[in-house]
């Protein structure tokens, strides 16, 4: 894959100045897949020196980066934390590597890509979750419970009923409020 070389180099001073020391820096996101018009420039950073998990947002040289933060040695907490959601398996699975002293990036990339569970098992067990959900929500309905109450089971139905539609299509990372806005509106 070929990238937009003044992008590298941009992350490239973006690092040097922010976390000279990181071993691992994973593009992400718009700016992985296009060469121009994205709106923030998203990274993973991964470092044993970091302690837990964060995130931040950096403006920079007229560009606002994204960085999550992974202690090298969380990284596989974090997927299996992730594996019914799948957002991180994507992001390391499309992610563009910049920097990998240790390898373990090109570890990670290699691991999903052979040993990760199947997406189709994946959106199968959410699907059947989806459903008992669903299920579970419209017994509730058929009890005489308060206004606001009904209200609230109402809107989870109407939240579980687009999931089910989403996971139909094998969409299972877009499961979220962020991913499934933009999905229906497509």
């Amino acid at each position: 894959m070929r990238k937009n070389i003044n992008i590298i180099h941009t992350i490239n001073d973006f690092i040097e100045k922010y976390y000279p020391e990181v071993n691992g820096v994973l593009l992400f996101g718009s700016a992985s897949f296009k060469l121009e018009d994205f709106q923030d420039i998203d990274l993973i950073l991964t470092d044993e020196k970091f302690s837990y998990t964060s995130k931040s947002s950096i403006n920079y040289s007229g560009n606002h980066f994204s960085v999550i933060k992974i202690s090298s040695y969380d990284i596989f907490n974090i997927l299996a934390e992730d594996y019914k959601k799948g957002i991180y398996k994507n992001i390391f699975e499309t992610g563009f590597i910049v920097k990998d002293e240790i390898k373990l990036l090109t570890f990670v990339k290699q691991y999903i890509n052979e040993n990760y569970p199947d997406d189709n098992k994946t959106v199968a067990y959410s699907i059947n979750k989806c459903v008992f959900k669903i299920n579970e929500a419209i017994n509730s309905l058929k009890r005489k419970l308060p206004l606001t109450e009904n209200f609230l089971i109402f809107s989870n139905l109407i939240s579980f009923l687009i999931d089910f539609i989403i996971l139909q299509d094998g969409k299972i990372n877009f499961v979220s409020s962020k991913h499934k806005s933009k999905y229906l509106h497509q």
